[in-house]
């Protein structure tokens, strides 16, 4: 285990005592991850990710189009069980947004084919922040929490635009089981920062008072009391 001076605060919950949960070689540098006891979030140390401009470089290399099927079947698997909550309450013309919707903004496009209304949000590709003025009835954030470098600045914003009585859709790897996380997939990812478990979206629900509806596989759908 390499030497660590000093202990970053977890980006979620801010406990300023988190431990070393493992280090990974990625190449011929070393990821260095910690995790925090209290809300159950492993996350990359902060020295370690990407500047902004490496960042959005590295999102601008994605290629996924509406007329890949393969990838409207991955996005369904949030758009179905975020719908089914949504239209049980306002019907086929709810109001939503898509918060971190990329380069390309497919999901928002599907989500727009079921007949609601729909906005886009992306710090790099739709830095419009007039849509954060309002809110919606529903938001969906598909693989974006992962990327948060301040996943409580982040929630505090997805609690803000919601309505109340509004849902939220999460779509994020979850992580399977802690002895097999050093060889799991989904750190391997360079800006990936911030990994989640059943453990802390039940926080999440916690700290801001939302209903935890249900998480299975990756998805998680909230509802703001």
């Amino acid at each position: 285990m390499a030497a660590v001076t000093g202990l970053p605060p977890c980006p979620l919950c801010k406990n300023e005592a988190p431990h070393i949960l493992c280090e990974r070689k990625s190449g011929a540098s070393i990821r260095l991850f910690w995790h925090c006891s209290t809300c159950d979030l492993v996350f990359l140390d902060p020295k370690l990710r990407f500047d902004e401009a490496a960042e959005k470089k590295h999102y601008g290399l994605h290629q996924n189009s509406i007329d890949d099927g393969r990838y409207r079947e991955f996005l369904q698997k949030l758009i179905t069980p975020l719908l089914k909550e949504v239209e049980r309450i306002d019907g086929k013309r709810a109001f939503g947004l898509d918060f971190g919707s990329g380069p390309t903004p497919v999901l928002g496009d599907l989500i727009r084919q079921s007949g609601h209304q729909m906005e886009n949000f992306d710090p790099f590709f739709a830095n419009d922040r007039a849509v954060l003025g309002h809110r919606y009835d529903f938001v969906s954030c598909c693989e974006v929490v992962e990327h948060m470098y301040d996943p409580h600045a982040g929630f505090t914003q997805l609690d803000a635009v919601l309505k109340p009585s509004g849902f939220l859709g999460l779509m994020t790897g979850m992580i399977p089981d802690w002895s097999r996380f050093s060889s799991w997939h989904y750190p391997q990812e360079a800006t990936h920062v911030c990994f989640y478990s059943a453990k802390t979206m039940a926080w999440i629900a916690t700290f801001f008072n939302w209903r935890l509806i249900s998480s299975a596989a990756n998805v998680t759908i909230f509802q703001k009391n």
